[in-house]
């Protein structure tokens, strides 16, 4: 599980066996892997700016590099065709930008975001801000930390364990 302070988005395990990507095949093998991969941009671009799926056109040629913008271009409206199954995309010539129509299924919208970051922010005001406890005994972090200090300064047996020589895990990559 990636760490709460990074942005991840979701895809489906087997998510290139989908019968709307995998006939992405019919535009040849090196369009239909650009197709794939311009997607998965797509989706990754809509969930690190929260934009519930929507990309601006002048994005492709970003999302797309290495290539050119121009055939990034061309290999997005790829992702619009209706094929047997239907498109992957759509685009709005208005707006000049596509949305990732599946989008919302697997993926947090903003208003999902938003939700949880207030429920963290208050959630922890509600632990730290001791004007939210008026019970007798501070039940804040404040309050906690002073008896918890106490308590912790010393071991079992009553002797004073500095932290300094506490010993934590490390993690360490190794090649297999």
């Amino acid at each position: 599980m990636p760490h709460s302070d990074e942005t991840f988005y979701k895809m489906k395990c087997g998510w290139a066996d989908d019968p709307k990507v995998a006939t992405l095949a019919r535009f040849g093998p090196v369009d239909a892997c650009l197709g794939r991969d311009l997607f998965g941009q797509m989706i990754d671009y809509s969930r690190r700016e929260l934009t519930d799926g929507l990309v601006p056109g002048e994005m492709i040629g970003q999302l797309g590099y290495p290539l050119p913008v121009q055939q990034a271009m061309q290999i997005a409206m790829l992702l619009t065709d209706p094929g047997p199954y239907g498109p992957l995309c759509t685009w709005d010539l208005d707006s000049n930008s596509f949305r990732v129509l599946a989008y919302r299924k697997w993926n947090d919208t903003r208003a999902d975001v938003e939700k949880r970051v207030a429920t963290g922010v208050n959630a922890a005001r509600t632990r730290w801000d001791k004007a939210t406890k008026p019970q007798a005994r501070r039940a804040d972090a404040t309050g906690n930390a002073r008896g918890n200090a106490t308590r912790n300064a010393r071991d079992a047996k009553g002797i004073h364990r500095a932290r300094a020589q506490v010993h934590t895990e490390q993690e360490q990559e190794q090649e297999i």
